[in-house]
């Protein structure tokens, strides 16, 4: 009787091991994808019209805040500079935001 009863306690073990192993081994978790960084727009418009005229360097260490920076853009555009209003306030705000007055 003692045997029969160790047999059926190991069965019951047996069964509840297999049914944990089966729940652990569902769909495996897909790890986090790391956020992507998003670029503003107004990078694109720099490094296509104003980088055509300056160098990166000569804007990387001009530092303004946002009315400076627009009054750069505004003379850019007078002198030539191919931007339309949009552009040149995402331009503006680019490069406000990216080299901001110390």
């Amino acid at each position: 009787m003692q045997q029969k009863r160790v047999h059926y306690v190991f069965f019951i073990l047996l069964i509840i091991l297999g049914t944990l192993m089966i729940v652990s081994c569902g769909t495996p978790s897909k790890p986090e994808a790391a956020p992507t960084p998003t670029v503003h727009p107004g990078k694109a418009i720099v490094s296509s019209r104003c980088i055509g005229c300056h160098a990166l360097n000569r804007i990387e260490e001009v530092r303004f805040d946002q009315q400076g920076w627009q009054l750069v853009v505004d003379n850019m555009v007078l002198y030539g500079a191919q931007l339309s209003g949009e552009q040149a306030m995402l331009a503006v705000d680019y490069l406000a935001q990216t080299y901001p007055k110390e």
